[in-house]
This record gives C-alpha cells, structure tokens and sequence, in this order.
C-alpha cells in the first residue's frame, strides 16, 4: 500500500513549468510541500541524467533541442577544443530537474532524463 494515491512525477508528455506551482497549492496529503513560486523554482525536484551515447551529437548528427527549451538556462552544447565532438553540459546549480529537456530530446531511447534525488 505504500505509495498508493501519491503524487507521480511524469515527463512523458510536458514539464513542470517554471511559472506554475498549482500543484505544491493544491495537494492535500502533503506529500508535495507548499512552496510559494520562487521556493519552488528553486526547489531540485530530480537531476538530470545524460547518456552521450544516446546524444544525437554523440551520432554525427546536429541537436540542440535540450538546450533550446531549457527555462532555467541550465544547458549549453560544447565544443572543447581538444576533442572534435559537440556535446551537453548542465549546469547542476540553475537545474531544478524540470523535465523541459526530457520531453524534448528527439533521442528514443531519451538521452537525457530526469531522476529523483530520492525516488519516486
């Protein structure tokens, strides 16, 4: 029975928005903190976990769309100079583990997902 009628966090089809926090209003177990929208945008609800050999960069292949979405500023493609490959890097200190860039990334299977720091 553990867990059962609890909230679920799910990237499948959208994010959690950046100018919305209904959901921390709202609950009524409280199993999601009230959180004003400032607490909320900087609250870490997942990090996000980047597998380059899903990356269509890693693949020859020109993307940019985790970055292109992120609200938070969070990701920016790279091109180190000793190495010939573009890749993402995030910047863990603006992530708030939205989801934006999960529900982006054109990869199947996704190479960049977000992950409960304690699961969920």
């Amino acid at each position: 029975m553990a867990g059962f009628l609890a909230p679920v966090v799910s990237f499948d089809q959208n994010y959690c928005r950046e100018d919305c926090h209904r959901c921390t209003q709202v609950c009524p177990s409280g199993a999601i903190a009230r959180l004003s929208l400032q607490e909320k945008q900087a609250y870490a609800m997942g990090r996000p976990k980047l597998d380059l050999s899903r990356c269509l960069l890693s693949h020859n292949r020109d993307c940019s769309a985790c970055q292109n979405v992120c609200p938070y500023d969070a990701i920016r493609i790279v091109s180190p100079e000793e190495e010939y490959e573009s890749f993402p890097r995030v910047e863990l200190s603006k992530c708030p583990g939205c989801g934006a860039c999960q529900v982006a990334c054109p990869a199947a299977p996704k190479a960049i997902v977000i992950v409960p720091p304690n699961g969920w």
